[in-house]
């Protein structure tokens, strides 16, 4: 599979993503996060869920990851804008290329979950 790199809009995204707020709540059921956890939010779009895990729950880290550098972006405005900077990391990583990541082999996360 060959590397491709994905442009989304940030405020089309916002516009679209009525759901995220309505999905938040059944995922962190399931995904019962627990202090000290280390987790990936797969495809973080704005940051949205990615800052209210780390402020919420006193995650150990949270890494957002989106295939889009401008959601990327726009996730580290969020995380900062939440005063999370210090446990959130967001980078821009297609999830379609697990193999080749440099968590490839490594139990680095607790959990990994996804919305998108």
């Amino acid at each position: 599979m060959t590397s491709q790199t994905w442009t989304w809009s940030p405020t089309a995204y916002q516009t679209n993503a009525g759901f995220v707020p309505l999905l938040t709540t059944p995922i962190l059921t399931l995904l019962a996060p627990q202090r000290d956890e280390t987790i990936m939010d797969l495809g973080c779009g704005d940051g949205t869920l990615t800052a209210k895990l780390a402020k919420e729950y006193g995650l150990k880290k949270v890494v957002g990851t989106d295939a889009s550098p401008e959601m990327v972006e726009a996730a580290k405005k969020e995380v900062e804008r939440c005063g999370v900077q210090s446990v959130c990391e967001c980078v821009v990583w297609d999830g379609q290329e697990m193999e080749k990541s440099v968590w490839a082999g490594k139990a680095v996360f607790d959990a990994v979950f996804s919305n998108a």
